[in-house]
């Protein structure tokens, strides 16, 4: 294929994936980058804790690196105050490919198993990022199977260059209506995805149970 390698913000590996992104930009719909987080998005760096026992009901959660759970007051929080009390969901900064490389199938998972819906009063540290806020528990679950589907983890790994998810991963995936949920065959619909381009999507990303966590 010719192709000029400055059309997008990376360097596309796969030539069959041109197209396929192509359709996707046409339709000029806003980033799902552009509802994320930074990194380290309350401030608490991966290291941290609280205690293990909650002792005041105004103590929020705190999800660590561990995914365990610890207790903090809110005045160690030094950012991202605007999520603590929203609904929102929580992506860890390494990817499903610890080493970057694909499964014995050839195929990738991109998205960790540590991919949960975050309740108001719970925050995370330096080892996750987030997608939100939200107002209700509704649009978060839609946003978290919409990140589940093979569509949005085929695009983020059209973007991935190592390890590392951040929303600079998130280049090419665009915002829905997150009112309703969303499945691989509607999106497919949606973007004019033909059958070989399904067929080259899955050949590259492993099924994920919608719901899975």
């Amino acid at each position: 294929m010719s192709r000029p390698l400055n059309e997008f913000p990376v360097l596309v590996r796969y030539n069959e994936a041109i197209d396929i992104i192509r359709k996707v930009c046409a339709h000029k719909e806003p980033l799902l980058s552009e509802q994320m987080s930074s990194l380290m998005p309350f401030g608490l760096n991966t290291s941290y804790r609280g205690k293990k026992q909650r002792t005041s009901p105004k103590q929020l959660a705190l999800y660590a690196s561990s995914n365990s759970i610890t207790y903090i007051d809110r005045s160690e929080i030094t950012k991202g105050l605007e999520f603590v009390d929203k609904y929102k969901v929580m992506i860890s900064k390494t990817s499903a490919e610890h080493a970057g490389e694909p499964g014995k199938d050839g195929r990738f998972r991109v998205i960790p198993s540590s991919l949960r819906v975050m309740l108001p009063g719970e925050v995370c540290t330096h080892s996750y990022f987030m997608v939100g806020p939200f107002d209700n528990k509704t649009t978060a679950e839609n946003v978290f199977t919409y990140l589940q589907t093979a569509f949005v983890r085929f695009l983020i790994l059209m973007s991935l260059s190592g390890i590392g998810l951040s929303k600079l991963v998130f280049n090419f995936v665009p915002t829905q209506d997150f009112s309703k949920s969303w499945a691989d065959e509607e999106l497919y619909r949606k973007y004019g995805i033909t059958d070989e381009q399904i067929q080259f999507i899955n050949s590259m990303i492993k099924p994920m149970a919608k719901g899975e966590d």
